[in-house]
């Protein structure tokens, strides 16, 4: 039977985090498992916090990144699998066991993830639009295991990887990913597709199940359109290159439908879900015309 390590990286959530650590404690799975908290250069009680929990191993990383943190976490964990959860995420009791029957079933299985459910504060806001919970890490491929092939990916909120993987095409890339506030991110699609390209499996199992609480304060316009401007940005970042008349085309599309949906009558989600187009592909393009 594999042996686990659960890697959590935390940037300033001491108050959040001991729900999620109490999650990943009360594990219902016969696999040998730890847990191992990556502190990645918080001012907060995230110290505090981390030793008021059982059985929970802290470590500091002191290079701002969350890539920075991750490769941390790899470095001082000892099983076979390597999991990464955010400190902001509830994770089911079959959760662990769930991923486990994905890497004992499928040889290939160098990658495996789960479904992201939200935990949303029960009063939305009128702009808050079912198309745009993407920006907020939610993940559904459906019940079953699903083998995702190139270019597709899973998200970091529930994500692992095996150690013998990570031999084999490196760590995670520190351009890549959250640097403090800063919304990059990329750094878990980049990671699936140079497993992909090496012959590797990466799966999905929709019963792995974690829930991504997500607070009132982050149901703000200017987070989401921050969001989308660093996603376009990582998107570039990641090698997804198009010729410049096209961005430029593309930001003329996403201009216009504003333009449009503002004249005529429309919900307020679509529209704010349009103008969350224009955003990412400003990111893109800015991206495009800084030196790398």
């Amino acid at each position: 039977m594999l042996s686990f390590s659960i890697v959590v990286p935390t940037y300033n959530r001491a108050n959040q985090l001991v729900p999620t650590l109490n999650s990943l404690l009360r594990q219902n799975t016969a696999c040998d498992f730890e847990v191992v908290v990556v502190d990645n250069n918080s001012s907060d009680s995230t110290p505090a916090a981390v030793r008021s929990v059982d059985k929970v191993r802290y470590v500091f990383e002191g290079r701002q990144g969350l890539a920075y943190a991750r490769n941390t976490g790899i470095a001082h964990s000892t099983g076979e699998i390597i999991v990464f959860v955010d400190d902001d995420a509830t994770a089911a009791p079959n959760w662990l066991e769930e991923l486990h029957k994905v890497y004992a079933r499928f040889p290939d299985a160098w990658c495996v993830g789960g479904k992201i459910v939200l935990d949303l504060p029960d009063n939305l806001p009128r702009w808050f639009d079912p198309s745009v919970t993407g920006y907020l890490s939610e993940l559904d491929l459906g019940e079953e295991i699903v083998r995702v092939g190139y270019p597709g990916e899973l998200y970091g909120t529930n994500f692992s990887v095996a150690r013998s993987a990570i031999a084999r095409v490196g760590a995670f890339l520190p351009r890549l990913g959250r640097r403090g506030s800063l919304l990059r991110s990329g750094e878990d699609t980049e990671m699936c597709w140079r497993i992909q390209r090496a012959g590797g499996g990466v799966f999905y199992n929709g019963r792995a199940v974690v829930v991504h609480r997500v607070p009132s304060s982050r149901l703000e316009r200017r987070f989401f359109r921050n969001r989308a401007y660093w996603e376009g940005r990582t998107v570039f970042l990641l090698g997804v290159r198009r010729r410049p008349t096209v961005i430029s085309s593309a930001l003329l599309v996403a201009k216009n439908k504003m333009r449009v949906l503002r004249r005529r009558p429309a919900p307020e989600g679509r529209r704010f879900a349009a103008e969350l187009a224009f955003w990412y592909e400003l990111g893109y393009l800015h991206q495009s015309l800084t030196p790398q």
